[in-house]
């Protein structure tokens, strides 16, 4: 059970993880800039936050758009297999018979196996058999893009707090050193 579980979160996350690398490294880079410049902490929390958004809002508008594309193609591919459906009917019989042949049926059961799926939707069999088009498999330029800025926000968070630690414990290692040279020049 847990196995499963892991399983479909590691296909979920996997195809999200080169872009996330880039917002880390893009957030990280942003955060060591100011944090090289000497801003304050607030202005340091603000930058990264800033990062976090603005990248998450831009991986989310690339993502809609690719999805977006993808939907429109495959709505134009079910409407000219529709014509074809309603404008020559037993073309594409055939032709869904010889796909159906073309993947291991004998000629005499792919034949059965079309006419029984067109009775029931001629579309959805052609839709799946030529372009791998299922009801399931249709993008949806709304809801993976939400996917993607989880992602990304989990790991730009995720990186700026541990960027946020690590500069923390750094300051507070430089203002105690400063501290130390302060204390010896000082009884000079």
């Amino acid at each position: 059970m847990v196995t499963r579980v892991v399983g479909r979160i590691t296909e979920w996350v996997r195809p999200h993880v080169p872009e996330s690398s880039d917002g880390i490294l893009t957030s990280a880079g942003i955060c060591e800039g100011f944090a090289g410049a000497g801003v304050g902490l607030s202005v340091l929390i603000f930058a990264g936050f800033a990062s976090l958004v603005a990248g998450t809002l831009a991986m989310g508008a690339v993502e809609y758009s690719k999805l977006r594309a993808e939907r429109d193609q495959q709505v134009a591919q079910l409407a000219r297999e529709r014509v074809l459906i309603e404008t020559a009917p037993d073309e594409e019989l055939n032709e869904l018979t010889q796909l159906y042949v073309s993947r291991g049926l004998s000629p005499g059961l792919a034949k059965q196996v079309a006419i029984e799926l067109t009775a029931h939707d001629a579309l959805a069999a052609h839709a799946e058999a030529e372009y791998g088009i299922t009801s399931a498999s249709q993008t949806s330029p709304l809801e993976q893009p939400h996917q993607r800025t989880a992602v990304q926000t989990g790991t730009r968070y995720t990186t700026m707090t541990q960027d946020k630690r690590q500069r923390t414990r750094a300051h507070r290692e430089h203002m105690r050193s400063h501290r130390i040279c302060q204390g010896t020049l000082g009884s000079f």
